[in-house]
């Protein structure tokens, strides 16, 4: 049997054992180190004694063609950050000593200028 479980996984308590555990698109290397530790503590909790956990993380290669920049757009949205019209400022930090890339970005909704602050950080 599969189950499928909408949480957060860095914040929400799972308190049963699983035979198998998944996490998909490189969404370990979205959280930064510290999330990293504290997810993978989670996980070896609630994996059953022989449970496995499978994840996939982007090889070195992906920091070969890649640059820093510094960039900002105005969106009309619907799309990938908001429904809602908003201003993206972004950048991309490449780290090479290790091994990976860090990436922010603030959104400034166009309708009552909140702004949001994401950013995550890519190991190789």
């Amino acid at each position: 049997m599969v189950e499928y479980r909408y949480c957060n996984y860095l914040k929400d308590k799972i308190t049963e054992k699983y035979d198998a555990a998944m996490m998909i698109y490189c969404d370990f290397g979205a959280i930064i180190p510290n999330e990293q530790k504290l997810f993978l503590e989670k996980i070896s909790n609630i994996l059953d004694e022989n449970g496995i956990f499978v994840f996939d993380v982007f090889g070195k290669s992906v920091l070969e063609n890649q640059n820093e920049y510094r960039n900002w757009n105005i969106s009309q949205g619907n799309d990938f950050w908001s429904k809602e019209p908003y201003l993206i400022m972004e950048e991309k930090k490449i780290f090479k000593n290790e091994n990976t890339r860090g990436e922010r970005y603030y959104l400034i909704d166009q309708k009552n200028e909140k702004t949001r602050k994401k950013k995550r950080f890519l190991p190789n």
